[in-house]
């Protein structure tokens, strides 16, 4: 018995409609097996589609590739024109969002290429944002940076660089004298234990820590 594989498409029809909340127009392309795809203008414009038109699966790829990327650069233009991004986040807004592997890659090259994603740049402004805040030690904002998605050399590098303009003991002295002034408790040791635990949550070292007790409560 001979089987056929069909291995073409044909469009049937075209039409467009405005999305309502983001008010921008977009292409449905009606193929003749049920599918329907939703594709930018620009899109449609580019591989000039037009009813009745055949397509094979490539130039389907080929039609999918060249639209997501699209969207993925509209919508990380959109996302960095709120805030800032990492090439992390992006990277993981983008699988969300259910783009291909290699439409993300190719969309992420595009926007560190012309300079909208810099992770270095974006580690500094984002970690002393996060100081800006809150006095913390090495250990968290290693964690803050490191839930960004940003790699460990550019972690390692911005820590190194912070740190070395205000030293931990400079940040935790400031820190602790801030807990000190809402501790109750008279009693010496229960004092030290509250500031051992305070600064040991804000991410200090056992080493800086003990230093700090020593300079303000011996």
């Amino acid at each position: 018995m001979e089987i056929k594989i069909r291995l073409t498409m044909k469009i049937i029809l075209i039409t467009s409609f405005v999305k309502k909340y983001q008010k921008k127009i977009v292409g449905v392309v009606d193929l003749d097996n049920g599918e329907k795809l939703q594709l930018e203008p620009d899109t449609i414009m580019q591989f000039q589609l037009q009813t009745g038109a055949d397509l094979d699966e490539k130039k389907l790829h080929e039609i999918r590739l060249a639209d997501q990327k699209r969207k993925s650069l509209q919508k990380a233009l959109q996302l960095i024109s709120i805030r800032p991004r990492s090439t992390g986040e992006l990277r993981e807004r983008f699988k969300k969002e259910g783009f291909f592997e290699e439409t993300i890659e190719s969309s992420l090259n595009y926007l560190i290429d012309n300079g909208y994603l810099n992770d270095e740049v974006f580690a500094e402004r984002f970690a002393k944002s996060k100081l800006q805040k809150k006095d913390m030690g090495e250990a968290a904002l290693r964690f803050e940076l490191h839930k960004k998605g940003l790699s460990k050399q550019i972690i390692e590098n911005v820590i190194r660089r912070i740190f070395a303009e205000t030293p931990p003991l400079d940040m935790a002295i400031r820190a602790a004298k801030k807990k000190i002034r809402t501790i109750r408790t008279t009693e010496t040791i229960k004092k030290r234990q509250k500031i051992y635990q305070f600064l040991t949550q804000r991410g200090f070292s056992a080493e800086v820590i003990h230093r700090v007790i020593a300079e303000l409560m011996d």
